[in-house]
């Protein structure tokens, strides 16, 4: 698929991090599609329009509340971008999980990701993202760490 806009994948995702990291929730659902496709790998979260999108990114911030991302890496495909993100903060808020809320542990966490999106229209249409949830875990002490 082709986008009909000349703003790229790299360019919104670019500055859907930027109003992410300044805590600009209007701008952050700005540069979604009303109908956003999101799928998150690590947690198995998914959600299906751009409300759902920035509840659900809203939520999860929470978790972590000073949390900030950096892109490392981005692979521009003009209507496609895959980019390396990293992102660092604290856990100071409970975490939601299939066994029940982790408390917060105060513990700084990294976290590697991969993001997947496709835009059309000056829109993100589709983001997935990939990480390690054990990793998460491991760094705010929920499980042990490797050998």
């Amino acid at each position: 698929m082709t986008s009909e806009t000349s703003e790229t994948a790299a360019s919104l995702m670019g500055r859907q991090i930027e109003a992410y990291n300044a805590r600009d929730n209007a701008t952050f659902g700005a540069t979604v599609a009303e109908d956003m496709d999101y799928r998150d790998h690590g947690s198995g979260m998914s959600s299906l329009g751009r409300e759902a999108f920035v509840a659900n990114v809203v939520a999860w911030r929470s978790v972590w509340s000073d949390v900030q991302a950096t892109i490392v890496t981005i692979v521009d495909g003009g209507a496609d971008v895959a980019l390396e993100v990293r992102f660092a903060g604290t856990h100071d808020g409970p975490l939601p999980t299939p066994g029940g809320l982790i408390p917060a542990t105060g513990r700084p966490i990294s976290i590697e990701t991969v993001m997947v999106a496709h835009a059309e229209n000056g829109l993100i249409t589709s983001l997935r993202y990939y990480y390690s949830m054990l990793s998460a875990l491991q760094q705010i002490g929920a499980m042990p760490g490797p050998g």
